[in-house]
Parts: structure tokens; sequence; C-alpha cells
């Protein structure tokens, strides 16, 4: 192993090997960190299929998706170090490591973060047993090959949570209800026709979990359901619960460096390139936005790795700048640009959770922007202004939240800042 390299990769999961393989090719001498004992990261407790069709076109489970780019990168000149924590990252890009309590020191012209995600956390006793998040309750069953119960509660329905609540059902267990406090699913409606309705598992909306019986382990749960007549309460008989509250981002050894970060959503600032507010630094994959595609993720990390050895390469160079805003609207979550064309600037109201990119730094004639709703919408219309000029139009039959839809738009001529709307 060398000490210096051009680029060092943080996170060995889907997007770190495909910002590993990105820079190999761009000529960059890489390094590839991941503190677990094999690369693929979460990939390795996904057990289903669904991934790798437009990637490598074919129908994978997780684990072959990850065996797929870790192939490719033992094929590749990209060099990696498993069991490697890097504990803290210093502006002049000196990286501090420990392997087995040895600690040591990489240097590197620039650096990838792509750590992925944590789950957020909740509030209920997890000392009672019974208790688990989806992802601990996916490792257990897929990694461990151990059931955790008999009768399971969900709380949530994310797709992670759906697709731990059809794993059970594959166990032999019975999952009663999945249990979501909003009006609607977060899921993508394919998991919920293929994990729910499928299995005739019944989904509670505007519920909530009141309290939880059992002293040292779970016996039950109090449902809270409101509806149009009041509040409705059912006692549910339940040996299991899994709660999925999300996930989040976690980019915490940029943190230290005082990255720019948007005021409201606390979501690090970055260009088209992936680059974050401080030259030679970029971030991706889960570490930047949380991502319902594997093949989104994987196309991230290949943006964020080529861009990170053009940089060391001294390939890279910044040009025009415009600013792209996101107008106030209860049903945009985040806009992202992702074709290295322009990135986009988001002033952030109370009505939208962060967008991304938010800079921009080059500009050509057109741009893919995708964007995420908060929730489904019907009959939705999406317009993308350049000063009071109506450049986008689309119309949409149906959105979800887990999707990241795509607006090619050209940009030729564009004199002022974009401003994108939805209504439904």
């Amino acid at each position: 192993m060398k000490k210096e390299y051009d680029v060092a990769v943080i996170g060995g999961g889907p997007a770190g090997m495909a910002s590993a393989l990105a820079a190999d090719r761009e000529g960059a001498s890489v390094i590839l960190l991941e503190k677990d004992k094999a690369l693929g990261g979460r990939l390795n407790q996904c057990i289903h299929n669904g991934y790798g069709q437009s990637i490598f076109n074919k129908d994978l489970t997780g684990t072959e998706y990850a065996n797929k780019l870790i192939e490719l990168i033992n094929n590749s000149c990209v060099e990696y170090l498993l069991n490697t924590e890097v504990t803290e990252i210093s502006l002049d890009k000196k990286i501090s490591c420990i392997n087995f309590g040895k600690r040591f020191q990489i240097n590197a012209k620039s650096i990838v973060l792509s750590t992925g995600c944590r789950e957020k956390a909740f509030d209920y006793l997890i000392d009672k047993k019974g208790i688990y998040t989806a992802g601990q309750a996916q490792r257990i069953i897929n990694l461990e090959g151990k059931k955790i119960g008999e009768n399971a509660v969900v709380l949530g329905s994310d797709d992670l949570a759906l697709i731990v609540a059809r794993r059970l059902i594959y166990e032999g267990a019975k999952v009663l209800c999945v249990v979501e406090p909003a009006p609607y699913p977060s899921a993508s409606i394919k998991n919920i026709s293929y994990c729910l309705s499928d299995y005739g598992i019944p989904l509670c909306l505007n519920s909530h979990i009141q309290s939880i019986e059992g002293e040292e382990k779970v016996e039950g749960v109090h449902i809270v359901t409101d509806t149009k007549n009041g509040q409705k309460k059912e006692f549910i008989p339940c040996d299991t619960l899994i709660v999925s509250m999300g996930l989040q981002p976690q980019y915490e050894l940029l943190d230290k460096l005082n990255i720019e970060k948007e005021n409201l959503t606390n979501t690090a600032v970055i260009d088209q390139k992936r680059q974050t507010s401080i030259e030679g630094f970029f971030l991706t994959g889960d570490a930047l936005i949380i991502h319902s595609s594997i093949a989104d993720i994987t196309f991230e990390g290949e943006v964020a790795g080529k861009n990170a050895a053009l940089y060391a390469k001294e390939q890279s160079e910044s040009k025009n700048s415009i600013s792209v805003e996101v107008e106030s609207s209860d049903l945009i979550e985040y806009a992202l640009s992702h074709n290295n064309i322009i990135s986009v600037k988001v002033k952030s109201s109370n009505l939208i959770e962060y967008a991304l990119p938010q800079r921009i730094n080059t500009l050509d004639h057109k741009v893919k922007i995708y964007f995420r709703v908060k929730k489904t919408l019907r009959d939705a219309r999406l317009d993308i202004f350049s000063q009071d000029e109506l450049i986008y139009a689309k119309k949409f039959v149906v959105i979800s939240p887990e999707e990241l839809v795509e607006a090619e738009v050209n940009i030729q001529g564009v004199k002022g800042n974009l401003t994108i709307s939805m209504e439904a």
C-alpha cells in the first residue's frame, strides 16, 4: 500500500465502489477504505431481487449486485483496505485511519465520501425484547439466519419497512399490520403492491402506536387511528415490533471541516460535480441524499469519482454560474441535477425539505434535473421557468415519494435563475 493517492474513497458500498471504478477509469491512483470486513455495504444484507437491471441487464439480488461491483474492483487498479476505520480528515486531505489497532495516515489529492446512511433514532424503549429497527431485523434474518418473532407489527411504511415485512412472511411469521402516521405511505407503488397487497398485510394510515404492552418483552401494541369521526383505538397482541423511521445521510467526517450546509435542512451544499464547498472534497450516494434506487446510487458514485479524478489531475475547471430556485411548494422535496452540466441553487422554504445540488459551475445546452415529491401525487404538473419565461412543462399521471423524477431541460440561452414549481 502506498501513502499517496490521487483519489481516496471512504466507504465501500455501491456508491464508493462506483466512485473508485470511475476514478480508476480516468487513470487516477485510487484507494478505497471500508470499515467492515467486506465491500458491499447494505447490499450484503439484501437477499431479495430487484437490483441490476439497468446497470448489468440482469435481475439480481443485493448481494449479487455487490459481487458484480467487487469483481470489477478486483479486475481494476483500485487498491482497497477492509476493516479500516477513518477517524479524521484534515483540510489538506490527510486521512487518519485505524486497522486492527494499527494507526496510519493516507494522503490524497481529492477525497470522495460515500459513507452511506444510518437509521433515524426512535423514542421507543429499545431495551425491551422484541423491538428492532428495520435494518436490524433485516440483518438478523438475512445474515445471521435467525427468526425474530411469530407475530409482528411494523411501524413505518418506507421501502425498507415493507421489504422487511415481506421477509417476515417468508420466514413463517405473521405481519398483523403496517402502521403509518401520515395519511399516505412513503414506499414506492411497486413495493406497496409486491410487499403488502400480494400478502394481504393491512396498512393503517393516519395511525400511531400510543404504547407498548409488556415488561421485559413486547406483548402487544396500542394503536390510535385518526378518522373523520374521531380517534379509533385498537390493541393488537404481538411479540415483535419493527420500527422504520427512515434513513439519514451520515457524513460526520466532513463536519469538522465546516463544510457549507443549508440552514433549514442541514443538507451539505454541493455542485453538479458532487463537490462540497471545500475544493477537492466530494460527497455521493446515500451520504448525499437517501436514494430509492441502487442504479441512481451507482450513477451518483460514478459522477463523484470521475470528477474527483479530474480534480486530482487538475483538469476540472469552473466556467459560468447560474442558480436554480425551487418555488415555494408543499409538493417538491428536492431537485437534483445529474449529468455534470449545471447544479441547483435552492432557496429553501418551510415547504421544501431540500434540493441538490445547490450550485452551478458550468453551463451547457441541456441538463437533467431530478426531483422528488413529498407525497404521492396524481394529475400533477411540473413547470420550470427562467425568470418569467416557461422553459419546461410536463404532466404526470402519478408520482410517488420514492421516485426520482427526471426532467431534461434545454438551458441554451438561459440568462437568469431557474424556478421549479409543482401543482396537483
